[in-house]
């Protein structure tokens, strides 16, 4: 599941989801590792693919990035300095560039972890 939506589960364990930022750059020093080490087990990839999965990766590892800063929150009176920074790196992007965030739900019943695009 880390590949779809950058959350661990594993029912029935301490993998039950939130912790979105260390699955993601677990995942990616996997697949940076597959590239360069293993590249032969890939013999799918076109070596025309390979700096298409390198940019994801990146992608990947800057919603890291953003998910730890969400999760260093500690207090209601940090979010609006989060809110800001968020909302500075969208007015930033440049046309044809992409941000992957994480995001989802939860509640008692469960929950949902989603990568989103913007």
């Amino acid at each position: 599941f880390a590949g779809q939506f950058g959350d661990p589960h594993i029912q029935n364990t301490d993998l039950e989801g939130g912790l979105s930022a260390p699955s993601i750059r677990t995942l990616a020093k996997i697949i940076r590792t597959m590239l360069k080490d293993r590249r032969q087990h890939l013999n799918l990839l076109q070596d025309a693919d390979i700096p298409k999965i390198e940019k994801i990766v990146e992608d990947m590892l800057v919603a890291a990035q953003i998910d730890g800063e969400k999760d260093a929150i500690s207090g209601v009176k940090m979010f609006p300095d989060f809110v800001k920074r968020f909302t500075a790196r969208v007015k930033e992007m440049k046309d044809g560039s992409r941000l992957v965030v994480t995001g989802g739900w939860s509640d008692k019943s469960g929950g949902h972890a989603i990568m989103h695009c913007i």
